[in-house]
This record gives C-alpha cells, sequence and structure tokens, in this order.
C-alpha cells in the first residue's frame, strides 16, 4: 500500500474546495477548529470524486446532522489525498475510524 500524501488542512467553504480539490479520487478528513488553535478530528471519508463530494456536505441537503452543524460553524477545516484504489481507500478510512474518536462518523 502507498503512504498518502496529505494537502494542508484550509477553511472548508465552495471556494476553496473548487479551488484546491480535483476531481479525482482520494480520502479527506473534517477538522473543528477551537478558538485556542487546537483542531479535532471529526470524520473521515472517501470518494471516487474528492470535489463533488466535499461539495454534498456543504450543501443544505447533508443528511448527517452532526456534519451540518461542523460546516455550518465557520470553523470547520478539510484536508485531503489523493489515493486512487478502492482498497486502499477502503484501508485508510479504515484505519482512521479504527484509531480516532471520530464523532461524526458515529451518526
Amino acid at each position: 500500500m502507498t503512504q498518502e500524501v496529505w494537502h494542508n488542512r484550509m477553511l472548508m467553504n465552495e471556494a476553496n474546495v473548487n479551488r484546491y480539490v480535483e476531481q479525482k479520487a482520494g480520502v479527506y478528513g473534517l477538522f473543528e477548529n477551537m478558538p485556542d488553535d487546537k483542531y479535532y478530528f471529526r470524520y473521515a471519508g472517501q470518494s471516487a470524486d474528492l470535489r463533488t463530494r466535499l461539495l454534498q456536505h456543504l450543501a443544505d441537503s447533508e443528511p448527517n446532522a452532526c456534519i451540518k452543524q461542523l460546516v455550518r460553524g465557520g470553523s470547520c477545516t478539510f484536508g485531503f489525498a489523493y489515493v486512487g484504489t478502492q482498497a486502499e481507500r477502503d484501508a485508510i478510512e479504515k484505519g482512521y475510524r479504527e484509531n480516532w474518536d471520530l464523532k461524526c462518523n458515529k451518526v
């Protein structure tokens, strides 16, 4: 399995997603930034099309209430890595779910 290369976290908004994320397969994380400069990993996901998936999280139709609250709060950042194969994406996402307390994945 190849080591994924994560792009720096940035504010979760439509402009950043459209500007920095390609329509390529990969994994991503959503983070809650706190006033004391700490941040918490809240959600791990994957998609065959990262840009489209991240934009879906920003839409009013987002079904996960935890994600909806996170992205509407204005302090959500995201990071991502391009990962080509489904098997690798599955393994990476599984590892994050097993090793982090991802409250928005538990909904």
